[in-house]
């Protein structure tokens, strides 16, 4: 089964209740954690607009497919709380 950076997300923040994250901050945890599967991405991506070579870029693809379901991730666990703040539009996960 390929990895999906999504479902660690439920994963996280059920291990880390009560507590908000940011995208970027889940996302950077996945980097961290997960590096087999992030080598793995990074060897198997076909991206041509912006290929998945650096560090950074594969942090900002985490934060891209988070950032795409999160409605989908809140509605298959419903304890996920999404909050966007207004500033810096910063969307905030929590589970409650």
């Amino acid at each position: 089964m390929a990895f999906n950076p999504v479902q660690e997300v439920a994963r996280y923040l059920q291990d880390n209740q009560e507590k908000n994250f940011t995208v970027r901050e889940i996302a950077e945890w996945i980097f961290q954690t997960h590096s087999d599967e992030r080598k793995e991405k990074q060897t198997h991506s076909t991206a041509a607009d912006i290929p998945l070579g650096n560090d950074a870029t594969v942090i900002q693809q985490f934060i891209a497919e988070i950032s795409a379901s999160h409605s989908r991730l809140q509605k298959n666990t419903p304890r996920i709380k999404t909050t966007e703040e207004q500033a810096g539009k910063t969307l905030l996960l929590a589970f409650q």
